[in-house]
């Protein structure tokens, strides 16, 4: 018996919902390897934190008309709290029913109230 084909408009769903996921991959892979970089130690302060050289223009982080363009700075002119943004938040364990516990239940809660979702719909 030969096997069912999706219809074209679900084909170019599923190609829609791999491109989404592969995007989300790169993304999580990006983020996770600025945080690496941002959690080396200070002694190897040669490497580069941003992403981009200075005196790089940022295409599109200028909306106003007629101002110059946004040009990126060096990794010195930009305050240090800046770099620990995408590090995730640590909590201490201060046991049972304390913060770290909490979150951990409420981002467990949320991913199963997700997957609980997503089954409903296929």
């Amino acid at each position: 018996m030969l096997p069912l084909l999706p219809h074209p408009n679900q084909r170019q769903n599923l190609q829609r919902k791999m491109v989404s996921k592969q995007l989300v991959t790169r993304t999580v892979l990006t983020t996770h390897f600025i945080a690496i970089i941002a959690s080396d130690s200070p002694s190897q302060s040669i490497k580069p934190r941003s992403s981009c050289a200075a005196n790089t223009i940022l295409t599109g982080a200028n909306y106003l008309k007629g101002q110059p363009p946004v040009v990126a700075l060096e990794d010195d002119a930009y305050p240090e709290w800046l770099w620990d943004t995408l590090m995730p938040k640590v909590y201490d364990d201060d046991g049972p029913g304390g913060k770290k516990e909490r979150v951990e239940r409420r981002r467990a809660t949320q991913q199963a109230i997700k997957d609980r979702n997503f089954m409903q719909t296929q």
